[in-house]
């Protein structure tokens, strides 16, 4: 994938295997369990994914996009579409997750939101890292402790 203009990397690590964490990311079923109410993945390149979410308000929010590079076990990049954050239409972003062994059963996983146009101002960007901090902890909670999926 291109570089974008603006990004942000997040870089978190997970008691689970490099392997593991590839497929909650990537197999529909185990999707659902952390990323969303609704999971539509057909996880190939140029494949399309679309996935529905519940926000805090209890209102849903659609985001889908296309995977451009997979790697299994190891990386995956797609586009990523939302409403953007002033709510004047949709922006393309970008994201590429990389995935890596720290040990049989404890990985890190460096993933990186980015996109064109405009800027965020601060308050936008710690917005956008608090969605992803989310997101993480739901995928970590489908780990315990001693790795493996629940």
């Amino acid at each position: 994938m291109r570089e974008p203009e603006h990004s942000v990397t997040i870089v978190h690590a997970v008691d689970a295997s490099a392997e593991d964490l590839y497929a909650a990311w990537t197999e529909p079923e185990r999707m659902r369990r952390w990323l969303a109410l609704e999971v539509e993945a057909d996880v190939r390149e140029g494949g399309d994914y679309r996935i529905v979410d519940r926000q805090p308000d209890g209102s849903t929010r659609v985001y889908g996009g296309t995977y451009r590079e997979i790697e299994p076990g190891r990386r995956m990049a797609a586009t990523f579409n939302r409403p953007d954050a002033l709510g004047s239409g949709r922006r393309d972003e970008f994201v590429e997750v990389v995935f890596k062994a720290l040990g049989p059963a404890r990985a890190s996983l460096s993933l990186t939101n980015g996109w064109d146009g405009q800027g965020m101002t601060d308050a936008e960007f710690d917005a956008l890292e608090q969605r992803w901090a989310v997101w993480l902890e739901r995928l970590e909670a489908l780990f315990p402790r001693h790795g493996g999926p629940h």
